[in-house]
């Protein structure tokens, strides 16, 4: 009898447990992700301290990076680095409302020697020719005229005529004609679409994905987006269309709504997710150290996202390397095997760093 009431008794405990523990997690289902193997390392600088402002992408090519940022001296967005002298050597593509030339940031896809540049405010992607550039040349190729909406943050290009869309429509659109699907895919002559959002305030999710960051395989079969405000992890399939693998659910975005705005002054931030970048079978992020809820009053000190987060395209956490800087943007170089970033110092002055890592 002794045997049996201690049986019922631990089948009770663990039921309670259970329930409990179901309780207590983070609530519709975010937990904070707990990485199978955690360590410190830092990056390792590549040349001198960068005089922009800010940086918006690195791209790898080759003995190169390809730093997307804006310099207010030669009014040029693209900068050639070399990654043994740590030297820019050449830029191009002026700001500007002429041929080859951009309104505004780009979102940057290299394709071979071929490097596209997506301007959302022109909704147009100009073609430009590294080689060419590196040779001293302008290396303007030609501009693409984008059919897209205004809602259109970023277009993507592959080889072999591939190229995904990514909007963000707004909750004040009411004109169902103009509405166009979250995500679309183009293969050649074959369109596919995809118009579904992590959670259905659209209000909330119009922030979110204002400034989302985006990766896609080298091989353009896979992809995943996170927003600026919460972590949520969307990992899509492209091999055969498009299609979610899943989405992984790590920090609420939980921000406080001021009627239609977000109210940053008297709330924090629930920073989630800075740079993005992926390989063939990895997915790699600056990620904040702890959840901050936007409910509360307490904001994350500098660095904002100290942590290199490296995912699996399932979603598994794989490992998390503590830094001291903060990740801004992030590549990884396949070829090599190295990360390379850029990163804030404790003096918020912007470097390019690398780092190996084994995977």
């Amino acid at each position: 009898m002794k045997n049996i009431d201690a049986f019922f008794l631990t089948l009770s405990l663990l039921c309670c447990s259970f329930a409990v523990s179901c309780r207590q997690g983070d609530k519709d289902g975010y937990v904070f992700p707990k990485f199978e193997k955690e360590f410190a390392q830092e990056f390792e600088p590549v040349g001198p301290e960068l005089d922009f402002n800010s940086a918006y992408s690195i791209h790898p090519y080759g003995d190169y990076l390809i730093l997307v940022a804006f310099d207010a001296g030669t009014s040029t967005f693209l900068h050639v680095w070399d990654k043994k002298t740590g030297e820019i050597i050449q830029s191009a593509v002026r700001e500007g409302r002429g041929p080859g030339e951009l309104i505004t940031r780009p979102v940057v896809s290299l394709v071979g020697s071929e490097c596209y540049l997506y301007d959302a405010n022109a909704k147009v992607t100009q073609i430009y020719d590294l080689d060419r550039i590196l040779q001293g040349e302008n290396g303007y190729v030609g501009t693409l005229l984008e059919p897209v909406n205004l809602f259109v943050l970023g277009v993507y290009h592959g080889s072999e005529d591939r190229a995904v869309f990514f909007s963000n429509e707004s909750f004040r659109q009411v004109d169902s004609s103009r509405v166009s699907p979250r995500i679309v895919l183009e293969k050649g002559t074959e369109r596919y679409e995809y118009d579904e959002y992590p959670i259905p305030d659209r209000v909330r999710t119009w922030w979110m994905y204002n400034t989302a960051y985006l990766t896609i395989s080298p091989d353009f079969t896979k992809m995943a987006v996170v927003p600026a405000f919460g972590a949520i992890l969307e990992r899509f399939d492209l091999s055969e269309g498009i299609s979610l693998k899943g989405a992984d659910r790590f920090i609420e975005p939980d921000f406080t709504l001021n009627g239609a705005n977000p109210d940053f002054v008297n709330h924090a931030i629930p920073i989630g997710f800075s740079g993005f970048a992926s390989s063939s079978d990895r997915i790699f992020a600056g990620m904040v150290a702890e959840a901050v809820s936007g409910q509360g009053t307490r904001n994350l000190e500098f660095p904002f996202s100290p942590m290199l987060a490296v995912f699996g395209w399932d979603g598994r956490p794989l490992m998390r390397i503590r830094t001291s800087v903060q990740i801004d943007n992030l590549a990884y170089d396949e070829t090599e095997g190295v990360l390379y970033a850029v990163y804030r110092d404790e003096d918020r002055i912007s470097h390019i760093g690398k780092m190996k890592i084994q995977l």
